[in-house]
């Protein structure tokens, strides 16, 4: 499995969310979140809870990227697993912008 830190470091700043800011929205302590996000340690269901709620994304956007599309070795279903990530990554982020553009 991939870092899911990186992933989460990602949609945060996706969200335009500095990680200070998150980590008391969600009332975790920026340490905390800063090992996650540097894959000193891994998340709990509870953290990935409200990091979904706060950040307005199902908790399966934060393993997306753990999706091993270069292993599989049909070509058709790896094109279409890429096409399906892209659609997935690009609702994604147009749901974390309009949360930016909804809290300005």
């Amino acid at each position: 499995m991939k870092n899911i830190g990186k992933t989460i470091k990602l949609l945060r700043q996706l969200a335009g969310i500095p990680q200070k800011d998150l980590a008391k929205r969600i009332s975790f302590s920026q340490n905390y979140i800063s090992l996650i996000e540097n894959g000193k340690k891994e998340p709990s269901l509870k953290l990935l809870r409200k990091l979904g709620a706060e950040l307005n994304i199902p908790v399966s956007a934060f393993f997306w990227n753990d999706l091993e599309i270069d292993n599989i070795s049909d070509l058709r279903i790896k094109e279409t697993s890429k096409r399906i990530n892209d659609l997935y990554w690009d609702l994604i982020r147009q749901t974390l912008s309009s949360k930016t553009r909804l809290s300005e």
